[in-house]
């Protein structure tokens, strides 16, 4: 009896292990591509940004990682159960006062995205990008959205501008205010409380 019941259980554990690995399927991963992130935020590795007001001049020095292209295994055991959302990270190589980066954006494409958006202490999360910019879900943020605006004598399309408010806790020294602009970046921010403009060149 022993030797039936052992060789039943032997055969049922090496047909499992047969159905499982015939399962198996390999499935095809596609690399980071979000036109609208991309557009608004057309940076590479190694691009310079260089900012300046009438007394100080910022240059930022950008890393790009965006995921790539791969295969996921999907449909038996140990199996990775398909594709990650694709991300994206850009972030400056210099460090702020605080030593933090002086700016990062980073997004995790899904069926949901997921925005975080830091420069120096100006930080705001979005749910989406559209041809207006991002979608703010922070209540301390407010966006407004203009096809073409003027900064400091430079005019620029497809403008978003973000702004912190600057009441009660709010009150940090620093950028509160960040003009986006569509295949540009960032073009410009004012800095708080001294109300200093700092345009790209």
């Amino acid at each position: 009896m022993k030797l039936i019941l052992t060789i039943c259980l032997s055969f049922t554990a090496i047909l499992f292990n047969q159905c499982t690995v015939c399962s198996c399927k390999k499935v095809p991963c596609p690399a980071f591509n979000d036109t609208s992130f991309s557009r608004w935020f057309p940076y590479n590795t190694d691009d310079k940004v260089i900012f300046q007001s009438t007394s100080v001049s910022d240059t930022i020095s950008l890393y790009v990682a965006r995921s790539e292209a791969y295969e996921a295994t999907q449909g038996c055991f140990g199996a990775s159960g398909g594709c990650t959302p694709g991300n994206c990270q850009i972030y400056s190589n210099e460090l702020s006062t605080s030593y933090n980066r002086k700016f990062q954006v980073s997004i995790f494409s899904g069926s949901l995205k997921n925005i975080s958006f830091d420069f120096y202490q100006f930080n705001c999360q979005a749910t989406d990008i559209t041809d207006t910019g991002l979608v703010l879900i922070d209540t301390s943020s407010h966006s407004n959205y203009y096809p073409s605006f003027n900064i400091g004598g430079k005019i620029f399309s497809n403008v978003q501008l973000i702004t912190k408010d600057t009441v009660g806790n709010n009150q940090i020294a620093g950028p509160y205010k960040i003009f986006l602009a569509k295949d540009a970046g960032i073009v410009a921010y004012e800095t708080y409380p001294d109300l200093e403009l700092r345009i790209k060149q």
